[in-house]
């Protein structure tokens, strides 16, 4: 399982999870362009994808590890 932040242009985000390598998940995203709307079209560009092979850790459980 690869877990993937994409970034759009507008700088909306998107954490989801697939079923791919991390290369599978990079060509998916990057560079197309999805439909961020709910009541309306909002087609918007992907401009960045971070992905991980292991959950990423919530900000508030990241607070938890500072020193």
């Amino acid at each position: 399982m690869t877990y993937v932040t994409a970034t759009f242009a507008n700088g909306d985000t998107i954490k989801t999870t697939m079923n791919a390598t991390p290369q599978e998940a990079q060509a998916y995203y990057h560079g197309k362009y999805f439909n961020l709307g709910r009541e309306g079209d909002n087609m918007q560009k992907c401009v960045s994808v971070f992905t991980t092979k292991e959950e990423p850790c919530s900000m508030h459980e990241a607070h938890k590890y500072e020193a």
